[in-house]
């Protein structure tokens, strides 16, 4: 479970980061 969240909330890092990133 802890990993999943991990996962999400890198991802959601990481499509905030390539939107500012823009």
């Amino acid at each position: 479970m802890l990993t999943y969240v991990k996962l999400l909330r890198r991802v959601e890092l990481f499509g905030n980061a390539a939107l500012n990133g823009r």
